[in-house]
């Protein structure tokens, strides 16, 4: 009776501590709204890992192309987090804009949970206009950055001459005035905008609208 009682425990205790590994917190990681902007920004400049990348240089501006170098659940197995890791990284190259510790931990935790391709409703495609929230926390910082970030930042950004910045508020701010960031991501221009890739959905533009017509609030 003693080895049945003594077996039991065991068993239960086996099954506690796997059920607590199977439910470890998964963190509120979404990959357009969290990573895709980090990769936009400091990896997919024009001349690096842009769309069109030349000399063989991995895309790094969209989750599909992103994936070819990441081991999901397994960061230090993924060719990319190597080569942002550690003190002196082999990537991004000195001239280009570096991650900050935040940054690289945030992808360690994105790879190591699954490397999952979560949008959160950021960028292109749905939610659709019927289903879309343009008031709440319609703020630059709040929502439009993140929105310029995964979108256009991989071009428009501090340091990189285009003609506008959109990776400050100032910036974004001087290219709504001037009344072409508008014109363009609705293509109602000669330029359209994001250049070589879909048009951002409906809901994302009448968020950028209402954001304009808010009075382009920052926080």
């Amino acid at each position: 009776m003693k080895k049945i009682i003594l077996l039991l425990f065991v068993l239960t205790a086996f099954t506690v501590t796997n059920s607590c590994k199977r439910d470890k917190h998964i963190p509120n990681i979404c990959f357009e709204r969290d990573i895709l902007p980090i990769f936009v920004v400091k990896c997919g400049n024009t001349g690096c890992h842009a769309a069109g990348a030349k000399d063989g240089l991995t895309v790094l501006t969209n989750y599909t192309d992103i994936m070819k170098g990441i081991a999901p659940y397994h960061a230090s197995k993924s060719e990319i987090f190597k080569q942002i890791k550690g003190k002196n990284p082999l990537m991004p190259t000195s001239s280009s804009p570096q991650l900050t510790a935040k940054e690289v931990d945030l992808i360690k935790s994105w790879i190591d949970f699954g490397a999952l391709n979560i949008s959160c409703g950021i960028g292109t495609g749905t939610p659709s206009i019927s289903n879309c929230d343009t008031l709440t926390n319609n703020t630059y910082n709040g929502k439009i950055k993140a929105i310029l970030d995964v979108n256009c930042n991989g071009c428009h950004f501090t340091g990189n001459f285009t003609g506008h910045t959109l990776d400050t508020y100032n910036g974004a701010k001087t290219s709504v005035n001037t009344g072409k960031l508008i014109i363009s991501i609705k293509h109602l221009g000669s330029k359209n905008m994001p250049q070589s890739a879909t048009k951002l959905s409906d809901c994302t533009i009448a968020k950028i609208d209402k954001w304009i017509k808010l009075g382009m609030p920052e926080m």
